[in-house]
């Protein structure tokens, strides 16, 4: 990896501020001759409730009419990278025929947003990033331009993923996470496994009447009203996650 890079990515994780962050992804960006960058993070605050950060040199009219036409909706970028990992070239919105789609690429456009490469990251807690790197030119999927600039976004969003948790109240959802005992977790594992209290109490050699204390005090814990809302609740948060039992053979493809 070229010297230069290294030292990026040193001074992601050394940032003691946002504004410091700021002007090293400046940097960053530049590098790659591309003339905006935004970083944003989505966090669930709860099954219903999101709340958004933001990080960038974009225009700010442009970010201002994102916001207020409320763009994220029909941003095939945004509903690309918070499902997958491979990145995404701008030129792609053109090949959606949907006039709100065409009309936000134009939008776009007119703030000198032409072209530009996206690649998403993905929390254990739900929180989903975004790492945009745009210029005033297209940029063409599978192009050498684009295929050089992509190691590069995917060495360093991590980095910038963990630098914007620490420097923030946005932390992986971890902020007043209440903290079950490992029988509180097995309980409520199996529970989001479909398992009855009976059923659990057999796999774990405990009594039935134990597995429903547990899992009453999860539910107290959690601040929540029931076993369901309980196993939502986790797996937002990433109390619970999966885990395979050693009596649990695995499905192993070899090619």
């Amino acid at each position: 990896m070229e010297s230069w890079i290294i030292d990026i990515i040193r001074r992601v994780r050394a940032s003691r501020e946002l504004l410091e962050l700021k002007e090293t992804l400046v940097q960053f960006r530049e590098r790659l001759g591309f003339d905006h960058f935004i970083y944003g993070v989505r966090l669930p605050a709860a099954l219903t409730t999101i709340s958004h950060f933001i990080i960038s040199d974009y225009p700010e009219a442009w970010l201002k009419e994102y916001i207020d036409r409320n763009y994220a909706e029909v941003d095939p970028v945004v509903r690309h990278c918070i499902r997958y990992h491979e990145p995404y070239c701008w030129d792609r919105l053109r090949e959606n025929a949907d006039e709100k789609v065409l009309a936000f690429a134009d939008a776009a456009a007119s703030h000198g947003l032409v072209g530009g490469i996206s690649i998403g990251i993905h929390g254990h807690a739900g929180d989903d990033g975004i790492f945009s790197v745009a210029a005033r030119r297209v940029v063409v999927t599978d192009s050498d331009e684009a295929l050089a600039a992509i190691p590069y976004l995917t060495a360093i969003l991590p980095y910038i993923h963990a630098c914007v948790s620490r420097l923030t109240s946005f932390q992986e959802a971890g902020v007043d996470k209440p903290r079950l005992s490992e029988r509180e977790l097995e309980c409520l594992l199996w529970s989001a496994e479909g398992k009855t209290a009976e059923e659990i109490g057999i796999i774990l050699s405990i009594s039935t009447a134990t597995v429903t204390f547990h899992l009453k005090n999860v539910i107290e814990k959690l601040g929540v009203t029931n076993r369901n809302q309980a196993i939502a609740k986790a797996t937002l948060l990433g109390i619970i996650t999966p885990q395979y039992s050693p009596s649990s053979k695995p499905r192993t493809y070899l090619f």
